[in-house]
C-alpha cells in the first residue's frame, strides 16, 4: 500500500480512531457506541499492523456473524491487497481448528457434521425414547438449553448439576447419554465447536504453543457478547504476548439469554492491566433527536461504561410515539404509515419494524400484504431449516460423514420407498446389537436374512441410490445436488402434492442448487465438508440482502448491527418490552432496556414507536400498559428531553387524563382514563394479574403428587399459559404450567 493513500485514509479518521487503528502492542479496549465508525477502526488498524511489517498470517480477527465477517474481510482486503488476515466468527474459526486437529480428540474424525438445533432435538426425542422418559414432563427444547448452559457456562461440567434429587439426575444421565452420542455418530452442535476448541488448546500444549505464535495480533468484535468458552479462547490465545484488542459496546449487551457475559468487557482492564482503553463517543448514523433519546434511555443502567454519544448530524424529526386500541389497530396504522412513506418516495429498503417477540410479525404481516407492500421476514423459519432444504442437506451428510445416523433417519424414506418406523427400529436394533454403525447395517447385503422380504425390498432400492450418489461425491457440489434429484425422484414425490406447496418448495430447492453454484465458483478447491459447514454456520441474517427493496421485519436481537433510515418499533409495553415479569430481576431489566436501546439506535433519520390498550396473547385479551421505557423518557428533564413526542394518548397514559388520537393523524379531544401509573411500586399488570386474589401467587405453599411439598416462588405468563416455578426440598426449583400441574394449595409460607 502506497503510504499517501493510506495516511490519506487514516486523515479521515476523528481523533480518537486514529488512536485506536495505529495502537500496535499491548491490550487494547474499544468501547464503541452504536453508529461510531467500529468497523472502519477495526479493518484500518488490520492495514496499520500490515502496513508497519507485520505479516498478514500473524493477525487473526473474531466477529460474531458470517455477514460481519465477510464485510470485515472485503474491507481489509480492499486496503491491503489480496493479502489479509484470517477474518472469522468464533464458531468458523473452531471448525477450522477441529477439521485440522480432532483426531486428537477421541473418536472424532475430520469429517465430523455440525449439527443444527433441529437435528439436536431430534436427537434428544431419540434419547428420551430410549430411556423410556417423557417427552411431555421434559420438553426436549428446555432440555437443549440446560445442555448449552452446561457447556457455555460450566464448560461441560455436568457435576454442577448434582445428584440428589431427581431432575439433577434425570438431567445429568441426559447429558452424558446425549454427549455420548453425538461422539459415536461424528456429530457437533454449535457449543461443541466452542468446547472442544477449548479442550483442544488446553489439553496439547504444541498446538497451543504454535498458534500462539502464529497469532501474534488477535482482535475480537462484539466482545460484550462474547460467552465464558469464547473468553477462553482469545485468553489462551493471547496470553504469552498480551496483544489482544477487543471493540465493543457493554450497552449492546442482549444476548444474556444464550450464554454471553457482560463481565467479560466490563473486568477488562482487570484481566488485561495496562490495557489501553479508547472511546468511540461520536454518532455518524443517527439524528441528533434520535441519539437523544438513547442517550436518555440507556443512562439510567447501572452495569455499563459511561459514554457521552453525540453526534455533528442535524437534529432531525422528533421520535414519535403513539398508542393504539389493539394490535390490529396497530397493523393497520403501520401499513398506512409505511403507504405514506412509498408514496412520499422513501424506497421500501429504507424501511424496518422491529418487535420484541417473532409472533408479533403475524398481524404485521397481514396488513401489509392487504396494502400490497412488499416485506421480507428475517429470522422466520430459517432457509437451512426447511424441509426440503433439510432433506437434501442430509443426503449430502451421510456421502460426507457416514456415521451421521441421525441424517440417514431422516431420509432413508425419503421420497417414500416401503422404509417404515418398524423397518427403522429393526434396523437400529440390529446395529445396535452387533456393534456396528446404522448406514453399515443398511448398505450390508449378507445381513439380509435379518429382515422380511418387503424391508429387503426397501434395502435394495436404497441401496442402489446411496452407491450411485457415493460414485458422485467428489463432483462438484452442484452436480451431487443434482444427482440427489435425479436417482432419488426427489421433484416427482414434490409434483404429488399441492401445485402452490411444489412450487415453493421447488424454489427453495432452486435457492440451494443457487448457493451451491456460488459455492463452487468462488471456492473450485473446496469440498463437500466446507460446503456442509458453511451452511450448518449461516444464519438467516447472514443470508439476507439488504439490497433488496423490501421493507425489513425481524425481531429486535435480529436487529443488531443493522441500520435503517425509518425503523417503527412496535409493541413497547410492559409485559413484552421487557419482557413479561423481568420488573423482579434488575439485570433482567437493564438487558431489556439496552435491547431497546439496540432497536432505537438502529434508525438513522425517523424512528416511530408503538404500543396499544389491549393485545391477544396465547388466545386471550389483556390489558396493556405502556412500557416503563417510555415511562422513563417521559420524565426526562434534561435538555434533550424535546428529542420524542408522544402522542395524547400516550401521555394520558402515563400522566393521567388526556387527548385520544387515533391512527397517526391529529386527534380530537375525548376523555381518556389515565388512572393506571405503571410506574408505581404495584403490580404493573393490573386487574388481570392480582395476586390478591390468585391462589398461585409467590409464597403459597403447594402439594404435588410426584414431588411433594414446596413452595411457589416465581411466577410468570398469562390464562392457559400462566406457569409457577415451584422450590422443593429434594427435587429444588421446577417449573409447572398451573392448568397441567394438578396441584394442591396447602397454606402460606414466609420461604423456601
Amino acid at each position: 500500500m502506497e503510504k499517501t493513500r493510506f495516511d490519506d485514509l487514516l486523515a479521515e479518521l476523528n481523533p480518537a480512531q486514529r488512536k485506536a487503528v495505529t495502537h500496535v502492542d499491548g491490550a487494547l479496549m474499544v468501547l464503541a457506541g452504536p453508529g461510531s465508525g467500529k468497523t472502519r477502526v477495526i479493518t484500518h488498524r488490520i492495514a496499520h499492523l500490515l502496513r508497519a511489517g507485520i505479516p498478514h498470517d500473524n493477525v487473526l480477527a473474531i466477529t460474531f456473524t458470517n455477514k460481519a465477517a465477510s464485510e470485515m474481510k472485503a474491507r481489509t482486503e480492499q486496503l491491503c491487497g489480496s493479502s489479509s488476515p484470517w477474518v472469522s466468527t468464533f464458531h468458523s474459526f473452531s471448525a477450522k481448528l477441529l477439521r485440522r486437529h480432532a483426531y486428537r480428540i477421541e473418536p472424532y474424525d475430520s469429517s465430523f457434521t455440525i449439527c443444527d438445533r433441529a437435528d439436536c432435538k431430534a436427537l434428544v426425542k431419540t434419547i428420551l425414547k430410549e430411556q423410556n422418559i417423557d417427552s411431555q414432563l421434559w420438553d426436549p427444547n428446555s432440555l437443549l438449553s440446560s445442555i448449552s448452559k452446561l457447556k457455555n457456562v460450566d464448560h461441560g461440567d455436568d457435576t454442577s448439576l448434582g445428584s440428589d434429587y431427581k431432575h439433577g439426575q434425570v438431567l445429568r444421565d441426559l447429558y452424558n447419554r446425549y454427549t455420548d452420542a453425538m461422539r459415536e455418530r461424528n456429530l457437533l452442535d454449535f457449543d461443541d465447536l466452542l468446547l472442544l476448541s477449548v479442550q483442544l488448546l488446553e489439553e496439547n500444549e504444541d498446538l497451543l504453543e504454535r498458534y500462539r505464535e502464529q497469532f501474534q495480533y488477535i482482535l475480537i468484535d462484539e466482545y460484550q457478547d462474547t460467552n465464558s468458552v469464547q473468553y477462553k479462547i482469545g485468553s489462551l490465545l493471547a496470553q504469552s504476548h498480551g496483544n489482544l484488542c477487543i471493540t465493543g459496546d457493554p450497552d449492546q449487551s442482549i444476548y444474556h439469554w444464550r450464554g454471553a457475559d457482560i463481565n467479560n468487557i466490563l473486568n477488562f482492564e482487570k484481566d488485561y492491566p495496562g490495557a489501553q482503553v479508547i472511546l468511540l463517543e461520536q454518532n455518524y448514523r443517527s439524528t441528533g433527536n434520535v441519539l437523544a433519546t438513547a442517550n436518555a434511555l440507556i443512562s439510567r443502567n447501572l452495569e455499563r461504561k459511561p459514554k457521552d454519544l453525540w453526534t455533528e448530524n442535524p437534529g432531525g424529526e422528533p421520535v414519535r410515539v403513539y398508542r393504539f386500541l389493539n394490535e390490529l389497530e396497530e397493523a393497520r396504522e403501520i401499513s398506512t404509515l409505511i403507504r405514506g412513506l412509498i408514496d412520499a418516495g422513501t424506497p421500501c429498503g429504507d424501511i424496518a419494524i422491529f418487535y420484541r417477540l417473532n409472533s408479533f410479525s403475524r398481524t404485521l404481516e397481514q396488513e401489509l400484504i392487504y396494502s400490497n407492500i412488499p416485506y421480507t421476514i428475517v429470522g422466520g423459519v430459517e432457509f437451512f431449516l426447511r424441509k426440503e432444504v433439510k432433506d437434501l442437506l442430509s443426503f449430502l451428510r451421510i456421502l460426507d460423514n457416514p456415521r451421521d445416523s441421525e441424517s440417514l433417519k431422516r431420509i432413508i424414506n425419503v421420497p417414500p420407498r416401503g422404509m417404515g418406523k418398524g423397518t427403522i427400529a429393526r434396523l437400529e436394533s440390529v446395529a445396535s446389537e452387533l456393534g456396528r454403525g446404522l448406514l453399515d447395517v443398511v448398505l450390508s447385503e449378507e445381513l439380509n436374512d435379518l429382515f422380511t422380504t418387503r424391508q429387503r425390498k426397501a434395502l435394495d432400492s436404497f441401496r442402489k441410490i446411496y452407491r450411485k450418489l457415493n460414485e458422485a461425491r467428489e463432483e462438484s457440489v452442484e452436480n451431487v445436488l443434482r444427482s440427489i434429484l435425479r436417482e432419488t425422484g426427489y421433484e416427482g414425490m414434490l409434483e404429488r402434492t399441492g401445485y402452490e406447496e411444489a412450487q415453493e418448495r421447488k424454489a427453495n430447492i432452486g435457492e440451494l442448487l443457487g448457493a451451491a453454484v456460488e459455492y463452487d465458483r468462488k471456492h473450485p478447491e473446496g469440498s463437500l465438508t466446507d460446503f456442509l459447514e458453511l451452511t450448518a454456520i449461516l444464519g438467516d441474517v447472514d443470508r439476507w440482502d439488504q439490497k433488496e427493496d423490501r421493507v425489513c421485519m425481524m425481531t429486535l436481537h435480529s436487529a443488531k448491527g443493522l441500520e435503517f433510515p425509518v425503523v417503527i418499533i412496535a409493541g413497547i409495553e410492559d409485559g413484552v418490552l421487557p419482557l413479561l415479569r423481568a420488573d423482579d430481576d434488575e439485570p433482567d431489566i437493564e438487558e431489556e432496556r439496552r435491547l431497546l436501546f439496540v432497536g432505537i439506535t438502529r434508525a438513522e433519520k425517523l424512528l416511530y414507536m408503538t404500543h396499544t390498550n389491549s393485545r391477544q396473547r396465547f388466545g386471550q385479551i389483556h390489558s396493556s400498559i405502556p412500557s416503563r421505557f417510555l415511562g422513563e423518557l417521559s420524565r426526562s428533564t434534561d435538555e434533550s428531553a424535546a428529542h420524542i413526542e408522544m402522542d395524547a394518548e400516550t401521555q394520558a397514559s402515563l400522566h393521567g387524563p388526556g387527548l385520544r388520537r387515533p391512527g397517526f393523524g391529529i386527534a380530537p379531544e375525548e376523555d381518556f382514563p389515565g388512572d393506571i401509573d405503571p410506574f408505581s411500586n404495584e403490580d404493573p399488570f393490573g386487574d388481570f394479574f392480582d395476586e390478591t386474589e390468585d391462589p398461585y401467587k409467590v409464597g403459597t405453599l403447594v402439594e404435588h403428587e410426584e414431588y411433594g411439598e414446596g413452595e411457589i416462588v416465581r411466577t410468570n405468563g398469562f390464562g392457559e399459559r400462566r406457569r409457577v416455578t415451584i422450590c422443593f426440598k429434594d427435587a429444588g426449583e421446577l417449573q409447572f404450567v398451573i392448568s397441567h400441574a394438578n396441584l394442591r394449595i396447602i397454606g402460606d409460607s414466609s420461604g423456601c
